[in-house]
């Protein structure tokens, strides 16, 4: 009877097992329990929480600006003081006219007989397309544009500015009377009204009529280079560079208005 006793394992050996099995089973139940706790609570508030926003529903002082591919830079454009693109339109004399985004506008304006006129961007409206008249084709023809356009809507500014040829000009009238404006290629075709403070701050070189630059000579190359790239902080000046377009311009401003010249509009 002795011998078998002291065979087995007596109850004071297994009790401190049998305790270490209870503890470590009720803290990991525990930690279960917080843990299905936390998750269900988690999931329910994502459940009431506010619906993602789209894309560019709001932007920072650092917006990007439009991408390349959908904006390049203009090589000439008209900046008219508006918010009325229906009265802009009229102006122009635009023909089977449709509303479209800034992406159909200007490719439409790049690739067919086509002006697009854009919504207001900070009380501004651009206007876009190959027909419209360059200084180095007809200059009486294009001052002639630009004062009836002003007669019409008030001010109206004009910018041009071709990096291959050097041609360049840069126009501002208001109610019809040309307060500055300035148009080269090969000589001077266009020097009219006082040189303004911003031409002064972006650091155009202009010409008087007559003057022969030194073309081939690198301060006069380095001038007329110089000229058409300080064309768009020069706009950026007077009313809005559209090289500095952002995206959130373009979700903001609405639709723009797409049309053909007319033929009996002296553009």
């Amino acid at each position: 009877m002795n011998e078998l006793v002291h065979a087995g394992e007596s109850p004071g050996d297994i009790l401190p097992l049998v305790l270490l099995f209870l503890i470590t089973t009720t803290i990991s139940g525990i930690v279960c329990m917080f843990s299905v706790l936390y998750y269900l609570r988690n999931r329910r508030s994502a459940s009431f929480a506010e619906p993602d926003r789209p894309p560019f529903s709001y932007y920072s002082p650092s917006d990007n600006l439009v991408p390349g591919f959908v904006f390049h830079r203009p090589s000439h454009w008209l900046a008219i003081r508006s918010r009325n693109t229906g009265f802009v339109q009229e102006a122009l004399g635009l023909e089977n006219a449709n509303a479209c985004s800034w992406m159909e506008g200007l490719s439409e304006a790049a690739s067919n007989n086509r002006l697009f006129v854009s919504p207001p961007i900070r009380g501004w409206i651009l206007v876009f397309g190959s027909q419209l008249p360059r200084p180095s084709d007809d200059i009486d023809r294009c001052f002639r544009f630009l004062t009836t356009l002003s007669e019409a809507l008030g001010e109206v500014q004009f910018f041009c500015g071709d990096s291959v040829t050097d041609e360049h000009g840069w126009a501002r009238l208001v109610n019809g009377k040309v307060v500055r404006g300035y148009a080269w290629f090969r000589e001077t075709l266009w020097n009219q009204g006082r040189f303004s403070d911003a031409e002064r701050k972006v650091g155009v070189k202009t010409y008087d009529y007559g003057d022969t630059p030194d073309l081939l000579g690198p301060r006069g190359q380095g001038h007329l280079w110089g000229n058409t790239e300080r064309l768009y902080p020069l706009a950026g000046h007077w009313s809005v560079d559209p090289s500095q377009v952002s995206q959130a311009d373009l979700l903001t401003s609405g639709l723009g208005v797409s049309g053909n010249v007319s033929s009996i509009q002296p553009l």
